[in-house]
């Protein structure tokens, strides 16, 4: 319960707009819900920089550690426009998979960095520091620009 409650502390203090929903097809009796097909980053294009982090249960000490890694650097990371979107419940069945499961098709505990274009700038299967995570954006040609260096 503790892992539990540091990471609903981590996601508080990140204040994150936007939070995939936990809620599955399995849940809904199975039916698809409304919109599961559209891509759940397309109101983010050209706006965001999406983080995405897979788990495959909500108590994996890998994602809390995530959490708070890029809760310390909250502000950095809302000035390049970071959004982070946490994915925690590996389904039981492959058709009752996330719409960025069935993209992204993690393997267990995954970070996936996007650029503002939706493309994959890093897929890591491990824990990225807050720093990794902005000097990879930072290399970006569009972050470059941003910041008046393109």
């Amino acid at each position: 319960m503790n892992q539990r409650r540091r990471i609903l502390r981590a996601l508080a203090l990140f204040a994150m707009p936007f939070v995939l929903s936990r809620r599955s097809r399995a849940q809904n009796g199975g039916a698809p819900e409304a919109g599961a097909d559209e891509d759940p980053l397309a109101p983010l294009l050209w706006v965001k920089r999406p983080v995405i982090i897979f788990a495959d249960d909500p108590g994996d000490p890998r994602l809390a550690h995530q959490l708070a890694e890029l809760a310390r650097e909250k502000a950095e990371l809302e000035a390049r426009d970071v959004v982070v979107i946490v994915d925690d419940r590996k389904p039981a069945r492959r058709d009752q998979a996330s719409a960025l499961r069935r993209r992204f098709r993690p393997h267990g505990f995954t970070v996936i960095v996007l650029s503002k274009d939706g493309e994959v700038v890093k897929r890591h299967p491990d824990v990225l520091s807050a720093f990794d995570v902005m000097r990879l954006i930072d290399r970006l040609p569009r972050r470059l620009q941003e910041m008046g260096r393109g």
